[in-house]
């Protein structure tokens, strides 16, 4: 694998470029062909929406919680002690 070269005027970089295909989808093949009971574990999970909502649901009321506090200030009256 030879540095990832880039256009001239960019930054420096530290990443490879591979020269091959893309090697994901071949060892996914490789992993399900050797464990084929894998394949019933991906796919979609409806649940996962509502678990995922639950949780952006409590963090946003747990978040919006201290700011029920009254924020107005004071108004502007002298102290007792000084007088008018």
């Amino acid at each position: 694998m030879e540095p990832y070269k880039a256009a001239a005027g960019t930054a420096a970089t530290a990443f490879l470029q591979p020269d091959g295909p893309n090697p994901h989808g071949g060892r996914a093949r490789a992993i399900i062909q050797r464990h084929p009971e894998i394949r019933d574990l991906v796919g979609k999970n409806p649940g996962t929406f509502w678990i995922t909502f639950g949780i952006v649901a409590v963090q946003t009321a747990v978040a919006g919680g201290g700011s029920t506090r009254n924020t107005t200030p004071p108004p502007n009256n002298p102290p007792p002690w000084v007088a008018p």
